[in-house]
Order: structure tokens, then C-alpha cells, then sequence
């Protein structure tokens, strides 16, 4: 018997510049972060989801 497994979505949201992706949850609150390599960058007021 196989069990669902469910996969979270993150942001996704590019650091500008850089290949860095945002790895908190969609619609997250201030700014960005990508936990694996601890950095933090601010929203940017005109960017959408699909980024």
C-alpha cells in the first residue's frame, strides 16, 4: 500500500542577481529567505509569484 506523501510549495522568488531561491512558504510575510544557505534579501515591491 502506497501512502500519500504531501510536498510543501515554497516561494520560489530569485534573489535579484543571483541563482538563490526563496525557500519559505507561498504568500509568506516580509522578507525572503533560503534557509540551506542562510540568506535573507528583501521584497521587492512590483515581483509576483511566478518570478
Amino acid at each position: 500500500m502506497s501512502e500519500r506523501v504531501p510536498i510543501p510549495g515554497i516561494c520560489h522568488i530569485r534573489k535579484q542577481g543571483t541563482d538563490i531561491r526563496c525557500t519559505l512558504p507561498p504568500q509568506h510575510d516580509g522578507e525572503h529567505r533560503n534557509y540551506y544557505q542562510r540568506i535573507d534579501w528583501p521584497r521587492r515591491p512590483d515581483e509576483t509569484q511566478a518570478s
